[in-house]
């Protein structure tokens, strides 16, 4: 065990020297006569990343994560090597362990809390709670400051335990803390759980009369910082709501019902556009399933939401709903992408606003050196 430590310590003392790819090769020698090797193949991860050896910065940190003696940061590390060379199915997989240990260990995640994490990119992996809820706020909140407005408005329509609007609370701070825009949060909820229906486009095969009602109000309020509870059928409170108070820029659906979500979809069409962004983030919980155990739940395009939307955009021409494209881009696909869409408002006065630079920014002809270059990594604004 001496030998191994002095291995360990010698090629720390290389990598201090600046003998950075001797080091590299010590540490990974040192390693493989240790009992717990993750921090010699961790030294090593770092100093392939510094020498630009991708692939071998990869296998380091894989080889620390695997390994015993491992700790949540080296996920983190292991993921970020992922992520540059563009595999984005075990990047997201690295992220969320990243994620999900750090949380378990007490310790904070994302990079603005003194965690490694950007934010935006622990949404765009998928490692942070309820992502479609925190896709869609930051989304909001991001053209909400392009348009110059500093507050915004988002609802969770179905609260039930309130697991869905904590998450969104806390998402509420993050983003207010990257965009500098205030986000209001309000809940929407009978408190009663699913209310009675005949109509098979409910899911009556799935939904029963009070499933999900509001266990403990009194808990989840003590809990809400900053969200707000309006109880009752809320086909009877939105419309009071949509005409208080600043721009409404995120709306999340777990209504369940096809009944419910159209009747709420129905009162946001009718009311002013003044009263909304002109691209509100929309998020169905209930679209489509979440995992593969959902299969019985018989999801489709004829009941539930899914039909609650096609309804909505056979009854309306000023306003539409439609499937957030930017997931496009992503060559990685997960269940939560297809929960994202946006409420197109044409008639909105701003619907036409730039919310881009000059278009001559863009095009300009670049060099071939400019054109290689990656964007660089600024933590606040979370590169992806």
């Amino acid at each position: 065990m001496a030998r191994d430590d002095a291995e360990f310590r010698a090629a720390r003392q290389m990598e201090l020297s600046g003998e950075f790819r001797r080091a590299y090769l010590a540490y990974l020698s040192a390693a493989s006569s240790l009992a717990k090797p993750a921090a010699a193949y961790f030294r090593a991860g770092l100093l392939a990343s510094r020498l630009e050896n991708t692939i071998g910065a990869v296998r380091a940190f894989e080889l620390a994560v695997s390994t015993p003696g491992a700790v949540p940061n080296y996920w983190y590390y292991y993921a970020r090597s992922l992520h540059r060379i563009e595999d984005p199915y075990r990047a997201r997989y690295a992220y969320q362990q990243y994620a999900q240990r750090r949380t378990k260990k007490g310790g904070p995640v994302f990079h603005h809390r003194g965690g490694l994490l950007p934010f935006r990119r622990g949404v765009r992996y998928g490692a942070v709670r309820r992502p479609e809820y925190a896709h869609s706020m930051l989304h909001a909140a991001d053209l909400a400051r392009v348009l110059g407005e500093d507050r915004i408005r988002v609802a969770e329509f179905g609260v039930a335990s309130g697991q869905g609007l904590l998450a969104a609370q806390d998402h509420a701070h993050v983003v207010e803390e990257l965009t500098g825009v205030v986000v209001e949060l309000w809940g929407f909820d009978t408190g009663e759980g699913i209310p009675e229906s005949d109509d098979h486009r409910d899911l009556r095969h799935y939904f029963g009369p009070g499933d999900y009602a509001m266990q403990d109000r009194a808990a989840l309020e003590a809990r809400l910082e900053r969200g707000q509870l309006v109880l009752g059928d809320a086909q009877e409170t939105v419309s009071a709501w949509i005409a208080e108070g600043p721009p409404i820029g995120a709306l999340l659906f777990d209504m369940d019902l096809y009944s419910s979500t159209l009747g709420v979809l129905n009162h946001l069409a009718a009311a002013e556009d003044r009263h909304f962004l002109p691209r509100v983030s929309l998020a169905f919980d209930d679209i489509g399933p979440k995992t593969p155990g959902f299969q019985i739940k018989d999801y489709s395009d004829v009941t539930g939401e899914a039909a609650a939307i096609r309804d909505f955009n056979q009854g309306y021409r000023e306003v539409q709903l439609a499937p957030d494209k930017w997931f496009t881009a992503l060559p990685d696909h997960a269940p939560w992408h297809d929960m994202c869409y946006l409420m197109h408002r044409f008639e909105h006065p701003s619907y036409r606003t730039r919310v881009r630079g000059s278009a001559s920014d863009h095009m300009r002809l670049r060099s071939d050196a400019e054109a290689d270059e990656d964007p660089a990594e600024d933590p606040e604004r979370g590169s992806l």
